[in-house]
């Protein structure tokens, strides 16, 4: 809704500003008033942008004090939503501050509009994908089985060698006589996921470097500027799912911790143990407001701003000379 159709509500009122009155014969009387000039052009943008952020954070500001949503998350939303309306209510009043008809502002707007928030993005991303190859997690996935399925076709001294090599403490437990042992079969899952431990640490890393440079593309597309911050300020950017991937395996290495006792010293489970078993605790939200992309975007709209009231101006001497 805001980053999509809410430049498009703006483009519908803002192409005709200007040409508007020319064509209907209003325009050198318009600007020949008293206290008229740019102020006319200045206090009708105004209007259009408290209707249109309006109409965007009323119902946005209504289901954040009833679901009690943070408030810091909800005032830099707010922040970033004013930003990115007034940088297109800028392009839309530079563009309509030209002089063209409208049929031409509004066909430049609207290709501006498919510029900066589909096609622009799309070839960034594309970029961004081939200057930092990421490993596809399904190959990481058929790695790890095939370490997995091969310990049942080799000695199991050579799956256990590895694993005790990361958990000495168990290196005197009793050896695995027969075909099964559940603390063999737990091992050489363990073992498998330390076979592909660097590929995913490198595969994590290539993401958080993709991440880092489309924050960076906020300070030229006001799109991926208002995304970024969307996705931080609700915590459910690639950043958290990370951490919610981190919480997760600390949270098996917990559970490594309480079963392998059970497994290795092969000590009965009682019924009692049940109330012992560690539990999933969802970590803390780690949503923050990001300082460069807000920035980037805070930039973009005070340039474009700025160049749409010297257009205005522009416009007004022109208009009242003529």
């Amino acid at each position: 809704m805001l980053i999509y159709l809410a430049p498009l509500v703006i483009i519908a009122l803002m192409h005709d500003l200007v040409s508007g009155e020319r064509e209907a014969g209003r325009l050198r009387l318009l600007v020949s008033l008293p206290a008229s000039g740019r102020g006319v052009w200045v206090r009708r943008s105004a209007l259009r942008y408290l209707l249109v952020l309006g109409a965007l954070l009323g119902p946005f500001v209504m289901g954040s004090v009833i679901s009690r949503a943070p408030v810091a998350g909800t005032l830099a939303i707010v922040l970033a939503a004013a930003l990115y309306v007034a940088f297109w209510l800028g392009l839309a009043l530079l563009v309509a501050a030209r002089g063209r008809s409208s049929a031409a502002n509004g066909a430049a707007l609207v290709g501006g509009w498919i510029v900066l928030t589909l096609l622009a993005p799309a070839l960034a991303n594309a970029v961004i994908s081939r200057a930092i190859p990421v490993a596809k997690g399904i190959d990481l996935t058929l790695a790890q089985r095939e370490l997995v399925h091969r310990a049942w076709d080799i000695p199991k001294d050579e799956t256990f060698r590895p694993f005790f090599v990361k958990h000495p403490e168990w290196r005197d437990t009793p050896p695995v006589l027969g075909r099964f042992h559940w603390k063999w079969y737990y091992a050489m899952h363990e073992v498998g996921d330390d076979g592909v431990s660097a590929e995913v640490a490198d595969y994590r890393q290539s993401l958080r470097a993709r991440e880092v440079w489309t924050a960076r593309l906020g300070w030229l597309l006001p799109a991926a500027a208002v995304q970024t911050l969307l996705h931080r300020a609700a915590d459910s950017d690639l950043l958290a799912h990370l951490a919610y991937q981190s919480s997760v395996e600390r949270f098996h290495t917990r559970l490594r911790d309480f079963y392998y006792p059970y497994m290795f010293h092969e000590r009965p489970f009682q019924k009692a143990d049940f109330e012992q078993v560690p539990r999933y605790q969802p970590r803390p939200s780690s949503a923050s407001l990001p300082i460069s992309p807000m920035l980037g975007l805070l930039v973009l709209a005070a340039l474009v701003s700025g160049a749409a009231v010297t257009g205005v101006r522009s416009l007004s001497l022109s208009a009242a000379r003529g």
